[in-house]
């Protein structure tokens, strides 16, 4: 691997032109509650390894794809943070591996710090012979979440901010393809010595009749997206009492499934009013097809989320 690798420190303060930057996923996010976005990221590599750091300071649902062609691991920045990651609840006691052409579809909270990695399958598997273990795919056992002890997750953690450190007070000349080499053969080393601890993989199942409930609410709320949706239709939906629903959101988004709707609807309208024509399309005609029917309420919402008026998105849409 002689490709030159790049070094990138992003602050950014727009969550759309944060998903633009991030140049090697494909970022999709929504935020959940209103508020100014900040973000922090740096990261480090080429087209077969990728170190990062992200920071955001919003309460958002992020969709997504991961880097072609690597395997990618998430470790969250320290042990408190908490997040809801492809239908589970991951804590810092937890590492991740998304699947071959996994998709990120998860919930984060306003303390989102989390290091991202990126390496390639053939990679991982060399230090798998080189530690005497299984090639990395036996290894994972189509398993997306380890929990591990507190120490090798530490471990790991204080081997990641002493990369992020040599990166930061580091030159140009010494963020090279040696330097690159070195990290990403101590990185494989880190996460595969990690994943075989003996300790049991989390295979649990969403088994709790709200995590059922919520899910089949969800399913139904983005096919319907748009529509009028009556929360007692969406308890029958998803077989489940108000009370259950309501807790069932409260726990995974801290939020109400009303106001779920709601900031999904509004987040839709933005997209919409972003690609409309401010010549031939309507604030007006957007907003009834998102369920919105009072403009003067659409509008206060909206500029308290976005910190906009919905006619100025339209008028600086992209082109």
């Amino acid at each position: 691997m002689t490709e030159r690798p790049f070094y990138r420190q992003q602050f950014c303060n727009d969550f759309e032109a944060y998903c633009d930057s991030v140049r090697e996923w494909d970022l999709d996010y929504r935020p959940l509650e209103s508020g100014s976005f900040a973000s922090e990221r740096l990261s480090f590599g080429n087209s077969q390894f990728l170190f990062s750091h992200t920071k955001i300071n919003r309460h958002l649902l992020q969709n997504g794809t991961i880097p072609k062609g690597l395997v990618t691991f998430g470790i969250l920045a320290n042990p408190g943070i908490k997040i809801h990651w492809r239908n589970a609840d991951i804590k810092g006691d937890a590492l991740f591996v998304f699947p071959p052409g996994g998709e990120l579809n998860a919930i984060s909270r306003a303390d989102f710090s989390v290091f991202p990695l990126s390496l390639s399958e053939q990679k991982l598997n060399q230090v798998c012979t080189l530690l005497e273990l299984p090639e990395f795919r036996t290894l994972t056992n189509n398993t997306e979440v380890f929990r591990r002890s507190a120490q090798s997750l530490f471990e790991l953690r204080q081997t990641l901010y002493y990369i992020e450190h040599l990166l930061l007070t580091g030159s140009d000349s010494s963020r090279n393809i040696q330097f690159l080499q070195e990290i990403e053969h101590t990185l494989a080393v880190k996460l595969v010595e990690t994943l075989a601890e003996y300790s049991q993989s989390d295979k649990r199942k969403s088994v709790r009749k709200r995590d059922v409930a919520i899910n089949t609410a969800e399913a139904y709320i983005r096919e319907n997206n748009g529509t009028s949706i009556a929360i007692p239709d969406l308890c029958s939906i998803a077989n489940a009492s108000q009370r259950m629903l309501e807790y069932a959101f409260r726990e995974r988004y801290n939020m109400s499934p009303k106001a779920y709707i709601q900031a999904l609807r509004i987040n839709t309208a933005r997209k919409q009013l972003q690609k409309a024509n401010p010549y031939t399309d309507q604030v007006t005609q957007i907003a009834r097809h998102n369920g919105f029917s009072h403009m003067g309420q659409f509008g206060a919402y909206y500029k308290k989320m976005f910190g906009e008026r919905p006619s100025d998105t339209l008028k600086h849409r992209t082109p």
